[in-house]
């Protein structure tokens, strides 16, 4: 069975053509789950392949085992697996994409007593290290090495 080429870019035939070594490589990584029809070759240059392969492993709808296989420039050079990874398919189910907290929080995530760390701007703070107009209070804060990153502005 030939799998169709998925990459603008043609494989090398030498690498394309040892399905069976990839599909050991990926049953090896597998363990004891089975894997699935080859799917596509990827080519990634002229010395290396990336060999698709249907994961059946539970949870992982649409995920594909993707060994990539590279030889030297010669043809008479031994093929080596360079690498053996589960990737989610086109229509796989991944994660969404992450976002701060300081934009996920909506209304009636907190309740009373709750705290949230300040945004960076916040006018109501300044940086610790600007001096008080009080001598006495920065003579007795820098003998003690008392101190705080950020500390009530006159705000």
């Amino acid at each position: 069975m030939t799998a169709p080429t998925t990459s603008e870019q043609h494989p090398n035939p030498v690498l394309a053509s040892v399905v069976e070594l990839a599909r050991a490589a990926a049953q090896q990584e597998a363990g004891d789950e089975p894997i699935g029809p080859h799917t596509g070759v990827l080519a990634e240059d002229e010395a290396s392949v990336t060999h698709l392969f249907e994961a059946s492993h539970p949870g992982y709808d649409g995920w594909r085992w993707a060994v990539t296989i590279a030889t030297t420039t010669g043809s008479d050079d031994p093929v080596t697996i360079s690498e053996v990874v589960l990737l989610p398919g086109p229509e796989s189910l991944v994660a969404p994409d992450w976002v701060p907290w300081g934009e996920r929080v909506r209304a009636g995530d907190l309740g009373v007593g709750d705290l949230m760390p300040t945004t960076p701007d916040d006018a109501r703070l300044a940086p610790g290290y600007l001096e008080s107009e009080d001598p006495a209070v920065e003579e007795v804060a820098l003998e003690v090495g008392l101190g705080r990153v950020r500390v009530l502005s006159r705000f």
